[in-house]
């Protein structure tokens, strides 16, 4: 009996202590989040977007981050076959939270379109708009 729970109390144990560390495959960190202010839009209206989780590397279990992340990030709009147009920057702060205002383009055709910000090929995030005719 005094076995079987010191084996529980290790499985126990490690399935803790596993946690949300980054192994190298990034599978375990929290991606990057971003939200626009309305999700259906006009040609030459403006749009704010808000974002988190916008760093470099795993840091979602406490670690400290590295001496500089990214400061700023382009905004790209993909509508159809035209793919990233670059709307502006987002600014990115110390926490990864991003901030960015960017008016919808004045040729964006009705249908869907998806505005999307990258720091790299591992932290991308995007969303989903709809342009009204």
């Amino acid at each position: 009996m005094r076995r079987s729970v010191m084996v529980l109390s290790a499985c126990v144990l490690a399935v803790l202590a596993s946690g949300c560390s980054d192994t190298g495959s990034g599978e375990d960190c929290v991606g990057a989040e971003l939200t626009a202010s309305r999700t259906t839009v006009a040609p030459g209206d403006e749009l704010a977007l808000t974002g988190a989780y916008f760093l470099t590397g795993c840091h979602d279990t406490g670690e400290a981050a590295p001496e500089q992340d990214a400061t700023s990030a382009p905004v790209l709009w993909s509508q159809g076959t035209d793919e990233g147009a670059q709307l502006g920057e987002a600014a990115i702060d110390t926490r990864g939270e991003l901030t960015a205002t960017v008016t919808v383009p004045d040729d964006a055709a009705a249908g869907e379109a998806t505005v999307s910000v990258s720091l790299d090929a591992g932290t991308t995030a995007e969303v989903t708009l709809t342009v009204a005719p």
